[in-house]
């Protein structure tokens, strides 16, 4: 069987504002089968808009975006034919090994890597400071907000 560009498997670390957008977005360009890996006790700064709230509320929804707190890696496939983002609590990100995603995106914004590496999918992003691009990841994404210049970005590829 072909794959198509809908048929990459996503894994987003991280289920906070920043992910959640990426996350939104990424579903909302039809890209479905995206899954989020959340700790115990999340922390975002504007809840309302971040899936991590599906941690503590078994499930949440963003502007029409569903999302799931699941339990095991196993429940990720079921939740994708719901149309629905699953999120995980998985500090150490095993489910990665356990899906092996096409792309992973780091969105913890810890402002430092935590562990993220190239070899977890063959395209791995990182979002905010802390990435090195062809060192730790294949392109990092800078995600700081320039006081008067909102529409600029920073990208780097290795």
């Amino acid at each position: 069987m072909t794959e198509t560009i809908k048929d990459l498997i996503i894994a987003i670390k991280g289920a906070g504002e920043m992910a959640t957008g990426v996350a939104w977005r990424l579903f909302q360009s039809n890209f479905k089968n995206i899954f989020m890996m959340e700790i115990e006790n999340p922390i975002a700064v504007r809840r309302r808009v971040s899936f991590c709230e599906a941690v503590h509320d078994e499930k949440f929804v963003v502007e029409g975006v569903k999302a799931k707190k699941i339990f095991k890696p196993d429940d990720i496939r079921t939740a994708w034919n719901n149309s629905i983002i699953p999120v995980i609590v998985d500090p150490d990100w095993k489910s990665i090994k356990a899906i092996q995603p096409h792309v992973v995106v780091d969105a913890i914004i810890a402002k430092k890597n935590l562990g993220t590496n190239l070899s977890e999918a063959p395209l791995v992003i990182g979002l905010g400071p802390g990435f090195e691009a062809g060192r730790d990841v294949h392109i990092v994404i800078e995600t700081i907000r320039f006081p008067h210049n909102h529409h600029r970005y920073l990208y780097s590829f290795s």
